[in-house]
């Protein structure tokens, strides 16, 4: 299962963030934060299980 979230982590940030890039033209840290909360909080809720917070 673990290797799944990472395969899914990479793929969300090689598919998603050069979007971002071009849209803005500059990303910042704080959208990465949000970025991974919303991965963080949306796997939590579908597994129905509680993962210790990266």
């Amino acid at each position: 299962m673990i290797e799944w979230i990472v395969v899914l982590y990479f793929a969300f940030y090689f598919l998603v963030v050069p979007y971002v890039m071009l849209d803005k033209k500059i990303i910042t840290f704080y959208d990465i934060f949000l970025l991974e909360n919303f991965i963080f909080n949306t796997y939590t809720k579908k597994q129905h299980i509680k993962l210790r917070p990266i």
